[in-house]
């Protein structure tokens, strides 16, 4: 079996854990391959900047990935949510959202908490879909038919979020057999027009590793309490590799 073709890329944002220190990186992202073949693929968000947050993200992603890749895509995200619940705690500790993709011969699931997304390019008719919704209250706004300018104005409030993560907060969804499939945290999509991601998609989608660097690269400031800001910026791009013929 030819293993997917993968591709990972992840910049920090701008702002420091405190006053004088260098830019530290909420985000992380890990894909792990099964024996069998399945790919289990995560990219984790954190919430916040801190130390121990930078710290925990990575682990997380790890965790994740291969829950996935050895069980199901909702069993990723749970259990690495599970990691950083303290059920009884005080609340104001490491909090994240995410979402992991279990990539197989046979076809792609997802699973996701909150407003990491999953884009997939279909390799026949090259039309790229959204099979993500966000978790939030613009989201939530917008499809009880508040305008999207309006609703934009709440894309900061979660509605879903690791610290007390459950099965029924998630949503998981299929992406079809041999479907690219796109991995990314807000600090892409929401810094890229998607115009600019269709034609990086367009572009760059023979080469995993090619794409998941243009869309990072791309990723633009934006603007934070009416000043310049560059969140985190991580995406993992998956590309089925077709099964050779048997040609015995």
């Amino acid at each position: 079996m030819r293993k997917a073709d993968i591709g990972i890329a992840s910049r920090p944002g701008v702002r420091p854990t405190r006053p004088g220190d260098p830019p530290g990186s909420a985000d992380a992202a890990h894909a792990w391959t099964a024996a069998g073949g399945a790919v289990g693929a995560a990219v984790i968000d954190g919430i916040g900047h801190s130390p121990e947050l930078h710290a925990l993200v990575p682990v997380l992603a790890v965790d994740a990935a291969r829950r996935t890749a050895l069980r199901h895509p909702m069993a990723g995200l749970i259990g690495a949510a599970e990691l950083l619940q303290n059920p009884g705690a005080p609340r104001g500790g490491p909090d994240a959202v995410g979402i992991t993709a279990r990539v197989r011969p046979d076809g792609t699931w997802i699973a996701w908490a909150e407003d990491c997304r999953a884009y997939g390019l279909d390799p026949d008719t090259g039309i790229l879909t959204r099979y993500t919704t966000d978790h939030t209250v613009a989201a939530h706004y917008a499809q009880q038919g508040m305008p999207a300018d309006e609703a934009a104005a709440y894309s900061s409030k979660l509605t879903v979020s690791f610290s007390d993560l459950s099965i029924a907060a998630c949503n998981e969804a299929p992406i079809p057999n041999g479907h690219l499939v796109i991995l990314t945290s807000d600090g892409v999509h929401d810094q890229l027009h998607p115009t600019t991601l269709n034609t990086l998609v367009q572009t760059h989608h023979n080469d995993a590793q090619a794409l998941a660097d243009a869309l990072v690269a791309a990723a633009e400031d934006g603007i934070e309490d009416g000043q310049p800001y560059r969140d985190d910026a991580t995406t993992i791009v998956i590309r089925p590799l077709p099964t050779p013929p048997d040609t015995a």
